[in-house]
């Protein structure tokens, strides 16, 4: 099993490269590049790390928490962009997310997946994540896919 280094996200991290569906998605937001999708995702967020393994980046990821009510449940918006590297260490990536999802903290994350990125959505559904049907969104009101994940109760919260 590798050991999952998630150290908090910097600036100098923006110069990894992402896998190319990441990238294309990026710019189906309205990005520039990489490097502005995860510049504008690290200064937006409440959380924002860097996933590695053997200390190469292999994912950034964070949470933009959002304002609720005060009966509400507490809402983010989650991002997660990855390198290539993530490919080669697919279950230690599913390992370390649902350990992320776990420790988190919020109750409800959400975000738009791009319809083309199939690897993506099929990947989502497996971590607990609803996939709604695709719709235009961003921009350019390209096809993207609302993606919703809810913490389950196994207690009480109170």
């Amino acid at each position: 099993m590798l050991v999952v280094d998630a150290r908090p996200m910097r600036l100098e991290d923006c110069s990894a490269k992402l896998r190319r569906e990441d990238s294309l998605e990026c710019r189906a937001t309205g990005a520039r590049d990489d490097h502005d999708a995860l510049r504008t995702s690290l200064l937006a967020s409440t959380v924002a790390l860097t996933f590695r393994f053997d200390g190469q980046p292999v994912a950034f990821g964070g949470i933009v928490n959002e304002p609720v009510l005060t009966e509400a449940p507490t809402r983010g918006l989650v991002w997660l962009l990855t390198t290539d590297a993530c490919r080669a260490h697919p279950l230690a990536t599913h390992r370390m997310a649902l350990r992320f999802l776990e420790a988190c903290g919020w109750d409800v994350l959400h975000n738009h997946v791009d319809a083309h990125y199939l690897t993506a959505l099929r990947w989502l559904s497996a971590l607990g994540f609803k996939v709604a049907p695709p719709a235009p969104w961003g921009p350019f009101g390209a096809p993207f896919h609302a993606v919703e994940w809810r913490r389950t109760w196994t207690h009480s919260p109170s």
